[in-house]
């Protein structure tokens, strides 16, 4: 048994204690994300890029993560009044495991401490093991790569994790004031509870219960830039009231994550002023209304082809240069000064525009068009050409950036199939066609080390109307191509209409031919439907091609769209794994809405 702790020793030992957990459970998580990393990015990047021509050289690593997969499933759960949520068995373990870690710190050597009551001996170490989350809260939403890049966790995932570790902070914090408040009062001294620092630790949480309650999914679509000025404004009330409250015992953390967001801006701030000052215009970009709710922005950069680079380059900040379906947040001054809105970049580097397809919601994109329209640009223009460039508005934008596209090497793979619903292609077209150049350019010097030299690639565009086609005329005209030689198949599904003469798509886009031009109907290996994708249908087709009984084929599927649209691709991607002489399946996708 151990020896008891010397009564006049015990507040030393209780804050050495308090200490130790905090930073205990912080060195734990960040350990588990580190493992993340190791396990399923990094190596599997580095095994893709070992294979043969026909086959992956280490199908147990893959079968591993098939099984990890099966973990990753997610589970739709409805909820009168709140609405559809989906559950990951794999993130509800991951979340069980911390919820017990962190339990069990906050009782840990804790009976030998009797200078005080158990009851708020445990309190206080309580408040000490959640502010282990506050850093980690705060690293979950820098904008530059470094923890994505050292996890291969995309930054959706990182704001989800932002969101419950601040949650599973809130939850732990008011266990603390509760039983904090219980203990003064029951030794009768209400006026412990009014003093300045429990004053200041009361205004801390208050700003930390509007800081949660904000988050919540329906305020944020009900008033999203409310959101915005609201989380700036309280994270610095809460952040500078902790510190109030009990400097001795919160410095570490707050200086911390303060530290870290301070860092992330001043890089983004560089960036962003680097771009503006290497732009041939300065920062003025172009502004197009293409319908009655998309707007197409230009930025010109003096933009150089990005190509794979040094590891360790990864995980430093990019200018004049971006990988394809990369985003940006762009602020344009003349619209919102201070705010910065995350968009894809619709183009690839060797275009030297990054160019922005802008769906109209409400707040910035609203007030961004109703701008446009007040210069004087005209409402609709599915015809522009060159002719009538006059017609766009230039305003001056500025953009922090380029940031995410995580994904593993899409060349490596025997098979990649893209999905994109509505502007998602913003994403998919990009990734596309980088690919294609990639695999044409390589093919040229007969390089094959490490990928299949015929990959099946395949692109399936869900939209609305035939008219959204003039959304990405700028990348179709050069997948097209593609078609014509037969490297790439396009479905697209027009899911409102009934026949294609609602609108003249070779108005808007046309390929060039032997001296003639053709529309996009009459290009080999693009085929207009006008109902809804078939997902399950597709895959399976795509899994069925590749099953080899000799070689361990790969096939990857790359998706874009609202989160059912994608939940949808996943499910088949899944049951599909359940097969045991389907391919290794990975399956990437971005969502919006």
């Amino acid at each position: 048994m151990a020896d008891p702790v010397p009564f006049y020793l015990q507040p030393y030992v209780e804050n050495d204690r308090n200490e130790k957990f905090q930073w205990l459970t912080y060195g734990v998580v960040l350990i588990a994300f580190g493992l993340h990393g190791i396990i399923f990015h990094w190596i599997p990047i580095y095994l893709r890029k070992q294979r043969s021509e026909s086959s992956n050289i280490t199908p147990r690593y893959f079968t591993f993560l098939r099984g990890w997969e099966l973990l990753n499933v997610s589970h739709k759960f409805t909820i009168p009044l709140l609405g559809s949520f989906y559950i990951q068995p794999s993130m509800f373990l991951l979340f069980a495991a911390y919820l017990a870690i962190m339990g069990v710190f906050s009782m840990s050597q804790v009976s030998d401490i009797t200078y005080l009551p158990r009851l708020y001996v445990v309190a206080k170490r309580i408040s000490k093991v959640s502010l282990s989350n506050l850093p980690l809260i705060y690293v979950m939403i820098i904008k530059n790569d470094l923890v994505t890049s050292l996890t291969g966790i995309k930054h959706d995932k990182l704001l989800f994790f932002h969101k419950w570790f601040s949650r599973t902070m809130f939850t732990m914090i008011s266990i603390h004031v509760v039983l904090a408040s219980r203990y003064w009062l029951h030794l009768g001294f209400p006026v412990m509870l009014v003093i300045p620092p429990q004053i200041f630790g009361f205004i801390a949480f208050g700003s930390f219960f509007l800081l949660n309650f904000a988050s919540f999914k329906f305020i944020r679509r009900w008033a999203y830039d409310f959101f915005l000025v609201q989380h700036r404004v309280f994270s610095f009330i809460m952040l500078l009231f902790v510190l109030f409250h009990n400097s001795t015992n919160t410095t570490g953390a707050v200086v911390l994550s303060v530290h870290q967001l301070v860092i992330d801006n001043i890089l983004c701030r560089i960036i962003a002023f680097v771009h503006t000052r290497q732009s041939p215009t300065k920062g003025k970009s172009t502004f197009e209304i293409l319908d009655e709710d998309t707007v197409l922005v230009t930025v010109k950069l003096n933009a150089f082809p990005y190509s794979e680079m040094k590891w360790w380059r990864r995980f430093l900040p990019k200018w004049n240069t971006w990988k394809a379906g990369q985003h940006v947040y762009l602020t344009v001054p003349k619209v919102k000064w201070f705010q910065k809105h995350p968009f894809t970049i619709a183009s690839i580097s060797e275009s030297g525009e990054m160019k922005f397809v802008i769906r109209v919601q409400k707040g910035f994109t609203k007030k961004l068009r109703n701008k446009i329209l007040s210069k004087g640009a005209p409402a609709v223009d599915h015809e522009k050409n060159e002719e009538n460039e006059d017609d766009d508005v230039v305003l001056k934008a500025t953009f922090a950036g380029p940031f995410g596209a995580q994904y593993q090497p899409l060349i490596t793979f025997d098979s990649v199939l893209f999905f994109g619903a509505g502007s998602g292609a913003a994403f998919s077209f990009p990734v596309c066609l980088d690919l294609l150049n990639t695999i044409q350019r390589r093919n040229s010097v007969h390089d094959y080390f490490g990928r299949n030299p015929s990959p099946l690639i395949k692109l399936v565009w869900a939209i609305k109307k035939s008219a959204n086609v003039c959304w990405f005329r700028f990348v179709l005209d050069e997948l097209a191509q593609y078609c014509q030689e037969g490297l790439l198949s396009i479905d697209v599904y027009v899911t409102q209409e009934k026949d294609r003469e609602l609108y003249d798509i070779s108005e808007g886009i046309s390929v060039s031919q032997t001296g003639s031009s053709v529309t996009i109907y009459d290009v080999p290996n693009v085929k207009f439907h006008y109902s809804r994708p078939n997902i399950d249908g597709v895959i399976k087709h795509h899994v069925d091609h590749l099953k080899d009984g000799t070689n361990f084929r790969s096939m990857a599927v790359v998706s874009c769209g609202p989160l059912a649209f994608n939940h949808t691709i996943e499910k088949e991607c899944q049951k599909q794994r359940w097969d045991m002489e389907a391919p290794d399946i990975y399956c990437y996708t971005e969502s919006f809405g």
